[in-house]
């Protein structure tokens, strides 16, 4: 039986159809990017970013700047331990995901 070439054209344009969050990825920290900041530079809109348990300081790791981006990041293991430390030095640690939307 052939296919119809109206029905496959209809699934295409169904399939582009989709809002971007049913494409969105997990970006993992460290294991898919080395810093907070590079999965974030990596992320694409709806993506989300999720930091492995450990303290995060340094480059890339603080003043992190989401760029306008429709992204979640968040810690794979809650606020206990995964700790973001400031430049001041104590620990900062959201107990709900950081969440920025494009402006």
């Amino acid at each position: 039986m052939k296919a119809n070439p109206a029905i496959l054209l209809l699934a295409a344009c169904a399939c582009l159809a989709l809002p971007s969050s049913s494409l969105a990825i997990v970006i993992r920290v460290p294991a898919d990017q080395p810093t907070i900041q590079e999965g974030i530079n990596a992320a694409l809109p709806g993506d989300m970013v999720l930091v492995a348990p450990g303290t995060y300081s340094g480059l890339n790791n603080q003043d992190l700047d989401f760029l306008g981006k429709d992204i979640v990041v968040t810690s794979e293991a809650g606020p206990q331990t995964t700790i973001i430390e400031p430049i001041s030095g104590g620990p900062a640690s959201p107990s709900t995901p950081m969440r920025a939307r494009a402006r």
